[in-house]
């Protein structure tokens, strides 16, 4: 693993002339973690004053999932996952669905006030259409984590320490 100090020669020339930037990393591995942050022109932060938002990431690790999961014959591509919406279809957003939302309030994450329960309701009505290319689904991927704690009978953040290595 890169040391603490050899990722600060490398990242530092590249964030020491940046005003207003906040870049943190973090480096995990099976025997060590660590995590650096670099504000402006360089400065090291202390880590634990910042809260983040990580997004769209989570599609990747759900896309991981799913594919440990197929990997273990627990799914496949083909399931179905809502209406005659496939889980692969969901995985590649083929189909244009109504996004959920977003309350129109002053919050630092939009998102945070919406739970599963919402979810459920809000997909009883919503429209669907199946597109020619690609549609961007936050709800889609919502959607597949649903479905996969319906199918192992587990919460999510439990499927994914059981799965993800």
């Amino acid at each position: 693993m890169i040391s603490e100090n050899k990722l600060i020669e490398i990242v530092y020339p590249y964030t020491k002339q940046k005003r207003e930037l906040l870049l943190s990393i973090g480096i995990i591995d099976k025997f060590d973690q660590y995590k650096i942050c670099f504000g402006e022109n360089g400065r090291i932060c202390e880590t634990s004053n910042f809260s983040y938002e990580i997004g769209s990431i989570t599609k990747s690790v759900v896309a991981s999932l799913v594919v440990n999961l197929i990997e273990q014959n627990v799914i496949q591509l083909s399931d179905p996952i809502w209406k005659d919406i496939t889980l692969k279809q969901l995985l590649t957003h083929e189909f244009r669905i109504a996004e959920f939302p977003i309350p129109d309030r002053d919050v630092p994450n939009p998102f945070s006030d919406i739970f599963k329960k919402d979810v459920k309701e809000f997909i009883k009505e919503a429209s669907i259409h199946k597109t020619s290319n690609w549609s961007y689904s936050n709800l889609g991927f919502a959607l597949i984590g649903m479905y996969l704690e319906k199918k192992l009978n587990k919460d999510f953040s439990e499927i994914l320490e059981e799965y993800i290595d």
